[in-house]
């Protein structure tokens, strides 16, 4: 029997991940329910300034359509940066060149864990090549706050978020980073961590959120050929009642990496998570 967790909503489906499959309207609605406000059209850019694209960007611009570009290697030329303080709250959110951060090696990320992250995707319009296009951006800032929320880290303004994302994808747009064909997109990773200086056991006083860009492929690397091969894990549990399941926190992560490893050496792409 599958259960399907949104926060503290709960709905039993029925017996059988055929079920599922059958019923995959059904499980969209569970999971994705109509919210007032974060229903309206996606952005849309105007992309015809788009510059010539510079020669690293061609080169993974290739490597992406010859299909050897491994999932998530590659970054844009820039990226969105917001600074909070206790004292102060959020600065405003500022578009920066692509750089390193610079931690104390007694960040309180480093120490307890306190990040958590989305995934969204830009790509380009099928039918419209000079258009590119957000997919539902609006639910995953809402889903960030949410994760912030149960890590005692700051939450910010979503609508502020998916405009800042918005004018990066434009600028990203504008120096050639977003990929177009079948299975090829931007993909947008925001990042939320505790960034206070001290090893306290405490809510940070500090915390960054930073939005970087993506181009990618497939991320399988079979590609979209062939169907995908799940390993049923009736032994490691990644989610349990009263814990952080539903967040999309870092440390969620770093607890299946092992048992994906070890269902990777069987042949395996990737985990179903029974718990």
């Amino acid at each position: 029997q599958v259960t399907v967790y949104l926060n503290s909503f709960r709905a039993q489906l029925l017996p059988g991940i055929s079920t599922i499959l059958k019923h995959k309207q059904e499980v969209h609605k569970l999971l994705v329910p109509k919210l007032p406000g974060l229903m309206s059209s996606p952005p849309t850019f105007d992309s015809s300034s788009a510059g010539t694209p510079s020669a690293r960007c061609a080169d993974v611009m290739r490597r992406i359509a010859d299909g050897d570009l491994p999932w998530g290697s590659e970054h844009s030329d820039h990226m969105l940066v917001a600074r909070w303080t206790k004292g102060n709250g959020w600065d405003a959110m500022q578009i920066d060149n692509f750089h390193p951060l610079q931690l104390s090696p007694a960040t309180s990320v480093l120490h307890y864990g306190m990040s958590v992250f989305e995934g969204l995707k830009a790509y380009v319009d099928a039918n419209k090549q000079d258009v590119v296009r957000l997919f539902r951006p609006w639910f995953h800032a809402q889903r960030l706050n949410t994760s912030a929320e149960r890590l005692a880290l700051p939450t910010f303004d979503e609508q502020e978020l998916v405009d800042g994302i918005a004018k990066l994808v434009r600028m990203e747009r504008a120096c050639g980073w977003v990929p177009a064909g079948r299975g090829a997109a931007l993909y947008i990773r925001p990042l939320l961590f505790a960034s206070e200086d001290g090893i306290g056991v405490r809510r940070s006083n500090e915390a960054m959120l930073v939005v970087t860009c993506h181009p990618v492929g497939s991320y399988f690397s079979s590609g979209m050929a062939k169907p995908i091969r799940l390993y049923a894990d009736c032994k490691h549990v990644r989610a349990f009642h009263g814990g952080i399941g539903f967040a999309k926190t870092a440390a969620n992560y770093a607890a299946s990496m092992q048992p994906a490893e070890m269902a990777s050496q069987q042949g395996f792409d990737q985990i179903l998570w029974t718990d």
